[in-house]
């Protein structure tokens, strides 16, 4: 866990808005394992917060897995008590699906849970909770049960979010339905405004912000080696003016741009030795997609990176 904090889970009950706030982490990262009865299987499911935008607070929820995902794009009202838009992009291989607009409730995440910002939650007891991102004694327990609905059919579930102090998100999070059992186990969290403590974080946050329209951002991740000095350098403005030209061109707002659907990346591996630090390799495979043929593309590569006092950069 990366730099976690946060006083969630201090009460009797829970409201909806405080299971996901925008406002209290940068990304979040779940393993969710579903047991239908007959037999269990697993995909991530990853959060990514974009607080301060024009219409509010927007939550990036995506959930993916085998060849398939579905990615959400909450625009949450300042004041927490409204969804205002939601775009909501579902792939299946190389077909793409797009909806987008107003929802008839509050929508914050796209999950098997489908927390709303005014559902509520009572406080069912205290566990003692192990997960990858660490080990949190004396969690409160919230449950709540709650009816969806799908056209002209109906769906009754169960919820329970395992709150601890130190986290800003639950830790873990149980979703009974008639399908089966869903648990989501916290991998990693990261806090406000962190960006590049650690690989996995700055490549997202390098993906987002190409595909937000921010490549002035983006081109923030990047660094070179000079060699006459033996250091790493923020790369010369012949590199930022092609960067930018390219990346306005890939990532622009047309019908010929690509969109990006999700980014995993993978554990880091050897590198080189320059200047005295360490430069793994570090892999990643996303799916990105292009609006004007509704069509996605699997890409993947891999970046040379480097930890400069804490702050992770992508080396060019």
């Amino acid at each position: 866990m990366a730099g976690c904090a946060g006083t969630a889970g201090d009460g009797n009950d829970l409201s909806g808005r405080d299971i996901f706030d925008p406002q209290r982490f940068s990304m979040a990262v779940y393993n969710v394992s579903t047991d239908d009865g007959g037999s269990v299987s697993w995909h991530d499911f990853r959060l990514i917060t974009h607080p301060g935008e024009p219409e509010g607070d927007r939550l990036t929820s995506v959930s993916s897995g085998d060849n398939v995902s579905t990615r959400a794009d909450a625009m949450i009202s300042a004041d927490r008590r409204k969804t205002v838009s939601v775009l909501i992009t579902s792939i299946n291989g190389t077909d793409v699906q797009i909806n987008g607009g107003q929802l008839s409730f509050n929508l914050t995440t796209l999950d098997d849970a489908w927390n709303s910002l005014d559902d509520a939650y009572a406080q069912a007891g205290t566990a003692n909770v192990s997960t990858p991102a660490g080990k949190f004694d004396g969690c409160n327990v919230y449950a709540g049960n709650k009816t969806l609905y799908f056209g002209g059919a109906s769906s009754d579930i169960r919820v329970l979010y395992y709150m601890h102090p130190s986290s800003p998100v639950p830790v873990l999070y149980t979703v009974e339905s008639p399908a089966g059992l869903s648990t989501y186990t916290l991998q990693s969290v990261y806090l406000p405004g962190d960006k590049d403590s650690t690989p996995e974080r700055l490549i997202q946050a390098f993906f987002e912000d190409l595909d937000s329209g921010r490549p002035e951002s983006a081109f923030g991740c990047l660094v070179t080696y000079d060699a006459v000095h033996g250091r790493f350098v923020p790369p010369d403005d012949a590199t930022y003016r092609q960067f930018l030209e390219n990346m306005n061109r890939t990532y622009g707002l047309g019908d010929e741009s690509y969109r990006v659907q999700y980014v995993d990346t993978g554990a880091p591996g050897p590198g080189v030795a320059q200047a005295g630090y360490d430069t793994p390799l570090v892999p990643w495979s996303s799916v990105h997609y292009l609006v004007g043929n509704l069509y996605a593309y699997h890409l993947s590569g891999s970046f040379y990176m480097v930890d400069l006092d804490g702050h992770w950069k992508i080396i060019v």
